[in-house]
């Protein structure tokens, strides 16, 4: 909270509240393409990626998963949301992406890759870091199906995201 002083009387303003997942399903995202992308209703259609391919890219929001914290303890929530995006028809990519909201709306403020054709689990924010649980692939797994357990830790500084650590189980 930060109080202001305004003719002698205490005004206390609250802080910004967090995204919601309204807002992650309909926010302009950099970081995913080479150009940056506005998701509508949670999902992206953009052209092909080269003249004459037969698929679009494609991504959107993984779920509706949204977890809330302050990462980088300015006293104002963030949100983190998973993104997948689609090239080719055939391979999924994954980012964690970092929105915040303040007097000039929300915005994507960080976005980085976390893997491809993977199946995240669970996000959360604990102790201003972002926690991914995954499921990678083992040598031995098909494409479809991946199996090894992983947690992954996210660190959010400086605007950017940084994978501060990653513990298979």
């Amino acid at each position: 909270m930060v109080a202001v002083v305004l003719a002698g009387a205490l005004t206390v303003i609250p802080p910004m509240a967090a995204p919601t997942l309204t807002h992650a399903r309909n926010a302009t995202y950099v970081g995913v393409f080479d150009t940056p992308i506005t998701l509508v209703n949670g999902r992206f259609t953009g052209p092909p990626p080269s003249a004459g391919a037969p698929v679009r890219r494609s991504a959107g929001l993984a779920g509706s998963r949204l977890a809330t914290g302050d990462l980088n303890r300015d006293g104002r929530p963030e949100a983190v949301v998973v993104l997948w995006s689609d090239e080719s028809g055939r391979d999924r990519r994954y980012f964690l992406a970092v929105l915040t909201a303040d007097e000039r709306g929300v915005r994507n403020v960080a976005t980085a890759p976390i893997g491809d054709r993977l199946q995240v689990m669970a996000v959360r924010i604990e102790e201003n870091r972002i926690v991914v649980e995954t499921l990678t692939h083992t040598r031995t797994d098909p494409p479809c199906c991946p199996s090894q357990k992983a947690r992954r830790l996210w660190a959010f500084a400086d605007g950017m995201l940084m994978e501060a650590e990653s513990i298979a189980r």
